[in-house]
């Protein structure tokens, strides 16, 4: 376990992603990372009072990505009532990379020095990566005005509280990512992006099926090509 990580969470559905599970288990079992499901709010289960308390009634999401937020939502109070600071959310499709434990214990002294109320983007979603002319040798955090997506990034008890606030005092008619940019901006939680990337989205990857996207994922091929074309060109 990495000693700066309290409690990894991982946004699943019950049935039906068996791939997933499988895929997740096996990467962070090899990792040596334990994690807890976090299984509320499938589809089926959808409260339409409950979706009311962070939804306005003017959105058009699909019920597929209001399953998403409500799992994201759910993850948040989970941390908030767990013991510790630092904690790890991952969506089920995730891919880490080979060097995900080395990068990850380097971290640690970076985040001695940024500011309490962190969220760092850990993947590569959308092929989006810091300037290359903004890198510096030894560092990998970068501060930014947006997340990456919403697949994979640490996140601290502070910046959880401070999620919670708004959504307790504000509906949205966005997805979890977007809805997680507007949220960290106005509440003021502090953005970095990890580089090196420690982790690539499987479904954007066209590894997996995407559960919220209606579009067919790119071929793996073409995406690698794109992700490759864009690390090029930051």
């Amino acid at each position: 376990m990495i000693s700066y990580i309290d409690k990894i969470y991982v946004l699943h559905v019950k049935e039906g992603y068996k791939e997933r599970e499988k895929s997740i288990q096996e990467q962070l079992g090899k990792l040596k990372l334990d994690f807890e499901f976090v299984l509320e709010h499938d589809i089926p289960d959808l409260s339409p009072t409950e979706l009311s308390n962070y939804f306005a009634s003017k959105h058009t999401l699909r019920a597929s990505e209001l399953s998403c937020a409500m799992k994201h939502i759910e993850t948040l109070h989970k941390i908030a009532k767990s013991e510790g600071k630092v904690f790890l959310v991952l969506e089920d499709d995730v891919l880490f990379s080979p060097k995900t434990m080395e990068i990850l214990k380097q971290l640690e002294p970076e985040l001695e020095r940024i500011e309490r109320d962190f969220v760092i983007s850990l993947g590569n979603a959308a092929n989006m990566y810091t300037a290359k002319k903004a890198l510096r040798e030894g560092q990998l955090l970068y501060e930014n005005n947006e997340n990456r997506a919403a697949d994979s990034f640490l996140i601290s008890k502070e910046a959880v509280h401070k999620r919670l606030h708004w959504l307790a005092n504000n509906t949205t008619t966005l997805p979890a990512d977007h809805m997680y940019n507007l949220i960290d901006n106005e509440v003021k939680n502090h953005i970095y992006w990890l580089e090196p990337t420690i982790v690539t989205q499987g479904s954007q990857a066209g590894l997996f099926k995407s559960s919220i996207q209606q579009a067919k994922p790119l071929p793996r091929f073409r995406w690698l090509w794109r992700d490759f074309r864009k690390k090029l060109k930051r």
